[in-house]
């Protein structure tokens, strides 16, 4: 099921993995009023995504699966793009 949302990007960025410190993990981390949402991406993901600047307004699609086995697997980023503060408040989002 795709949801779609503006939220506040809070940050993209690469870690080295906890249990082999050679592997790279890329997060994105985004932001709804006092909610959170850490997500894993891919390099091609991480590249598309890293020069939008942290605490930027955008909008987001998500793929939500509800029947996921762990909370963690229950979401994956489709597409986030920036978003125009000028539209995004004549569109009242």
């Amino acid at each position: 099921m795709k949801v779609t949302g503006i939220f506040k990007l809070m940050g993209v960025e690469s870690q080295s993995g906890f249990k082999d410190p050679s592997q790279v993990n890329y997060v994105v981390g985004l932001a709804q009023g006092m909610d959170s949402l850490r997500m894993y991406l891919d390099a091609t993901e991480f590249n598309l995504y890293k020069d939008i600047p942290p605490y930027s307004d955008v909008e987001v699609v998500l793929d939500y699966n509800p029947v996921a086995k762990e909370v963690r697997y229950s979401m994956h980023l489709v597409t986030m793009a920036p978003v125009n503060k000028a539209s995004a408040i004549a569109s009242g989002k």
